[in-house]
């Protein structure tokens, strides 16, 4: 669907400004700059979040932050919001165009890879590997022959 600046703004207005504010006047230095390390990381997160939910995502938002139109800022707010190019409140249909369908596998899997090819992987494992391919602290990539392989999260968003 192609979205313009009305239908933008109506999709955007289902969503309430939530201002965060705190007075920070009584914290010590130490807590201050605590605090600015925990909101550097926050945008980290929010960076790291926008790769899980497709590859392509973080070029997305980089391209629409370069431009300078009306529209393509209402397009990048509502990237923002909805954390990806899908609309959370509408069964995650894509509200940009050239967008596919939501990936069941987010990027947490590569692109291409069936559940069959992940089943067959999986069950050539050890156990311990086994739980790291499916656990929560490792994403499945492939190697340089093409081969799947388990990543830690602290390597693939180092």
């Amino acid at each position: 669907m192609r979205h313009t600046m009305q239908s933008l703004s109506k999709l955007r207005k289902r969503f309430a400004p939530s201002p965060i504010a705190a007075d920070i006047a009584h914290l010590s230095e130490g807590d201050r700059q605590a605090l600015e390390l925990l909101i550097q990381a926050a945008r980290l997160m929010d960076e790291i979040y926008l790769r899980q939910t497709w590859s392509k995502s973080p070029g997305i938002k980089a391209e629409l932050a370069r431009q300078s139109s009306p529209l393509a800022r209402a397009r990048l707010r509502y990237l923002r919001i909805n954390g990806g190019p899908w609309s959370e409140l509408d069964d995650h249909e894509p509200f940009l165009e050239g967008v596919p369908s939501r990936p069941d596998g987010a990027n947490f899997y590569p692109e291409d890879m069936t559940k069959e090819e992940f089943d067959t992987w999986l069950n050539g494992l050890g156990e311990e590997e086994r739980k790291q391919a499916t656990g929560f602290f490792h994403v499945i990539r492939r190697d340089q022959s093409g081969r799947l392989k388990a990543v830690p999260y602290s390597e693939e968003y180092r």
